[in-house]
């Protein structure tokens, strides 16, 4: 067995480490930029939505808008401390060793995880307060971030997939040098 090879193994698999460290410490700060910009996301789409519909925006006038806005930053602040929450449980894309990674990956998992229940909270609200919708749209998780801020952890990902295809490479180096020096000490 030669120690160069477990050397450049152990070398890789710590490098492995760090960056599965700092992919996680990528996941919770796009979370938290998330979470932190929600607010005002939300209440740009409402603006947008009053802006569609003005007629509905006008019958609510000062206070209705003011009600309005007031629900909706509730429901919005209940959505981003479930998310801040839930870096667990969202399916981030798995790294990819081969092909490319962009933020559209990054996207996908926050939509799985926000889409239906917990968005259509805030569809109901807007819904509440005279604002119509198609019986099958709503507000998307889309609708609540930007996705321009992915780009980061994409490229973790992808650069965690680059690296376990480097391991696994090292690995059947040392496992082969291995099996060389012990069938050469008989």
């Amino acid at each position: 067995m030669s120690e160069g090879t477990a050397a450049e193994l152990a070398r890789l698999r710590q490098i492995e480490a760090e960056e599965w460290a700092a992919l996680d410490n990528l996941k919770a700060e796009c979370v938290a930029r998330v979470a932190d910009g929600m607010a005002a996301e939300v209440d740009a789409y409402a603006k947008k939505i009053a802006n569609a519909h003005p007629e509905q925006a006008k019958a609510l006038g000062k206070e209705g808008v003011s009600a309005l806005r007031r629900e909706l930053a509730e429901v919005t602040a209940e959505l981003a401390d479930q998310l801040r929450g839930a870096v667990d449980e969202i399916e981030w894309p798995e790294p990819k060793q081969y092909g490319k990674l962009d933020s559209s990956a990054v996207h996908s998992a926050l939509f799985k995880f926000l889409y239906g229940a917990r968005v259509d909270r805030l569809t109901r609200v807007l819904k509440a307060h005279g604002f119509p919708f198609e019986p099958t749209a709503g507000v998307l998780p889309q609708d609540l971030y930007d996705r321009s801020s992915f780009g980061d952890l994409a490229e973790a990902l992808q650069n965690i997939g680059r690296i376990q295809q480097e391991v696994a490479q090292a690995k059947i180096v040392d496992d082969r040098d291995t099996v060389d020096s012990l069938w050469e000490e008989q």
